[in-house]
């Protein structure tokens, strides 16, 4: 009622297609409130002979109803009525009654997914979710979960009862709310984890996420930061994917090249390594050292005396003989040896008896 008054709505009309006592109440709560405001308001009983009484599962006859009960009652500006399939016998009878949908505000007590795309397309402007849902089965699964893995709510009571859904989007009444898990003796302490959360299914939470406990981040490379209650990007030298539950460390050999936020570890490429766990990046190859493989943690070394002109070489005949000495035997990976450069030669570095 407060929601329709806030429309501009001055003559409401409720209308009943069934002699359901749900509806004397709901159409009763909304009159309630247009009496408190000066208003009008109008409970109209489809089903009765004198509107040609009512079959839900006919539009024509709904809308026939329709037609006789406004031709009744012509001055709504207003309607309500119970579920999203209300509309199409309401809106038929509305128009065939010579009226505009631009003078028309239509809401609903129910939401499901077809009350959700007529407010996304602004044909109702609210449904009034009675959040069965979260009233009924959320209990059952709060206690699975405590059951089966000791967490629990860190707030244990929750909004449950209806709430107007303005908006295609579901509200978030559940972001604050935390999980714990029991900690050594009786003391409660916060987690990180989304096992046994059931998922939200919009058949049966419309209008009411199920509340995700503290770490459910849904992104790639991201974790739940207890500082901040929020989703954050894991820093550079961890990991997290769609099956875990907190940001892993890198193994050595692999790194997040240099950024945080990363959804895998990536192996260091040839000529690089990283030594030790959690490097945010892969360090290159030193001189007289090469990595022909990816994803190694340590570089090989040259054997004496060869040696490598740069850093970062990928292969071992990147090996060859310093500055003063020359090969012969074929090349590092042939067992080639080095020798002194004769007397009166020049040899530079990476000179070889073949060139």
């Amino acid at each position: 009622g407060k929601a329709l008054i806030a429309a501009g709505v001055t003559h409401l009309g409720c209308f009943s297609f069934l002699d359901y006592p749900v509806f004397d109440s709901r159409c009763g709560g909304a009159g309630e409130v247009y009496a408190e405001a000066g208003l009008n308001f109008t409970y109209v009983k489809l089903w009765l002979d004198e509107f040609g009484g009512s079959d839900w599962g006919s539009d024509a006859i709904m809308a026939g109803s329709m037609i006789k009960a406004l031709a009744k009652y012509p001055y709504f500006n207003g309607m309500l009525s119970l579920g999203g399939g209300c509309y199409s016998w309401m809106s038929r009878g509305w128009v065939e009654s010579g009226r505009s949908l631009d003078d028309l505000v239509m809401a609903t007590f129910d939401v499901d997914q077809s009350v959700i795309d007529l407010i996304a397309s602004g044909a109702l402007i609210m449904g009034n979710d009675q959040q069965s849902y979260m009233q009924g089965y959320m209990s059952v699964i709060l206690l699975a979960i405590y059951n089966m893995s000791g967490n629990r709510l860190m707030e244990h009571v929750l909004k449950t009862g209806p709430i107007v859904r303005n908006s295609p989007k579901a509200s978030d009444e559940c972001s604050l709310v935390y999980w714990t898990t029991l900690a050594e003796g009786s003391l409660d302490k916060p987690i990180v984890g989304k096992e046994f959360l059931p998922t939200w299914d919009p058949t049966m939470a419309v209008g009411f996420p199920i509340c995700e406990r503290a770490g459910s981040c849904q992104g790639l490379g991201s974790y739940f930061s207890m500082e901040t209650a929020s989703c954050e990007p894991c820093p550079a030298g961890t990991f997290s994917n769609s099956s875990m539950v907190s940001c892993e460390i890198c193994p050595a050999g692999t790194s997040t090249r240099g950024n945080g936020g990363s959804g895998e570890c990536y192996p260091c490429g040839k000529g690089l390594f990283s030594e030790s766990q959690g490097s945010a990046a892969c360090d290159y190859c030193e001189i007289g050292s090469f990595t022909s493989e990816e994803g190694m943690s340590t570089c090989e070394p040259c054997r004496p005396p060869f040696s490598t002109l740069s850093i970062a070489r990928e292969t071992p005949d990147a090996c060859m003989c310093p500055e003063g000495m020359y090969g012969v035997n074929g090349n590092y990976s042939d067992g080639g040896i080095c020798l002194e450069c004769p007397e009166g030669m020049v040899c530079s570095f990476g000179s070889h008896e073949d060139y």
